[in-house]
């Protein structure tokens, strides 16, 4: 645990980094120790289904948790995840030596010196998470914008004494909503980039099954599922249990991989038993399908299930057969109709392919990446690997549904 505390409106802010909920719950703040369930109510913060999902993060990303208190009273929290973070096997390279030439011969330049950037990166919020809430600040708190808040916070994580920013590269605040204004002064040292937007449906309850959805669409959207539910007919849809995945974890490891490789960026590299561990926390009501064409399979996908939120997960298919059968968005479609049995409200299905899942009637809500290198070298070159290596996807409203949610 890491213990420091600021000085903000004439008050002291005490400050705890807790390496997880076990350290967490065992906090006490001035003699009472912290109730996990009271602070999910207070926070909005689902710390076990963080906690669930974090066990199986890979091994270069640990979760945390940041405390902030005024004389024993709950000011701020939030989900930290320390990263050891590696440039070059974040770019995918392969995608760079496809580029044109000069752009490649640049790319390539900007790969030797992504060394620089190496090293361990605390991030506030979950890189891997996108509908969960992760953080959270008393109201009567919020005099900034709540990135500026956490700023605050994070930089004055710099003076606590048993902080060795040594061996770090950086820090990071992911904000997502509508709360993405670049803030904080130019002095500040924090840069702010745009990031893909969270692709989301609201109002999922209002549909009573899946064909209700395709009635409510409007004919130029609903002609294109139609192709897909047309072309997709030939395919069989499995629901695996624990002993299924474990049987087929060979092919669906295959199938992810494939995708993650497909990626200009990555941060994940999942260990082989990552999906059948998974499932087998009761606590964490996740789920896996397997689609098969002609008994082999060819795809998968995975969600689960909180706060009458449905969240898409990881998926993976075999990339042949998604040409043949436009695999994707048939797998979206069934997170749709997935949503819907569940009576969720809100279905969450990630940042990637907006325009595919606008067309589905998801809105996107905007995402900011805030970053404060560690040197003046990294804070140069920083918005030059942006421009270089990520493109921020932004699209318009679409009117999809003939119906208001």
């Amino acid at each position: 645990m890491i213990k420091w505390h600021l000085n903000k409106n004439g008050q002291r802010l005490d400050c705890f980094l807790m390496k997880n909920t076990e350290a967490l719950s065992s906090y006490t703040a001035q003699g009472s120790t912290l109730d996990l369930k009271k602070l999910k109510k207070i926070t909005g913060i689902n710390f076990s289904l963080i906690d669930y999902l974090s066990q199986q993060l890979p091994g270069n990303i640990d979760q945390m948790y940041l405390l902030v208190l005024n004389s024993g009273e709950l000011l701020g929290c939030a989900s930290v995840q320390l990263v050891n973070f590696y440039f070059n096997s974040y770019i995918n390279q392969s995608l760079v030596n496809r580029s044109k030439f000069v752009d490649r011969i640049f790319k390539l330049g900007l790969l030797r010196l992504g060394k620089l950037f190496n090293g361990k990166i605390l991030v506030l919020g979950n890189l891997l998470l996108t509908g969960v809430r992760v953080d959270w600040i008393q109201p009567e708190w919020e005099t900034l914008s709540e990135n500026r808040w956490w700023e605050e916070i994070m930089d004055s994580l710099l003076d606590a004494s048993d902080f060795d920013s040594g061996e770090f590269s950086g820090m990071a605040i992911l904000s997502k909503g509508e709360d993405v204004a670049e803030t904080g002064s130019k002095t500040s040292g924090w840069q702010h980039f745009a990031i893909e937007p969270v692709m989301h449906i609201r109002g999922m309850n209002r549909w009573k099954n899946i064909d209700a959805y395709y009635h409510d669409l409007r004919s130029r959207y609903r002609k294109k599922i139609n192709q897909v539910l047309a072309g997709s007919q030939g395919l069989r849809v499995v629901k695996f249990n624990r002993e299924d995945i474990i049987g087929h974890q060979a092919r669906i490891m295959e199938l992810f991989t494939e995708i993650l490789n497909s990626s200009s960026y990555n941060l994940l590299h999942p260990e082989f038993n990552f999906f059948s561990e998974l499932q087998e926390i009761d606590e964490l009501d996740y789920h896996l399908c397997g689609i098969f064409d002609d008994g082999e399979l060819v795809a998968f996908y995975s969600w689960f299930n909180y706060n009458n939120t449905t969240e898409g997960h990881y998926l993976g298919y075999e990339k042949s057969k998604n040409q043949e059968y436009d695999l994707y968005k048939f797998i979206l479609l069934k997170l749709v109709e997935q949503a819907i049995q569940n009576n969720s409200d809100k279905l969450y299905l990630g940042r990637t392919a907006t325009i595919v899942k606008a067309d589905l009637g998801a809105d996107a809500l905007p995402s900011l990446v805030s970053v404060k290198p560690f040197s003046k070298l990294r804070s140069f070159l920083l918005p030059i690997y942006y421009k270089a290596f990520y493109r921020s996807q932004r699209i318009r409203s679409r009117n999809v549904f003939k119906s208001k949610g």
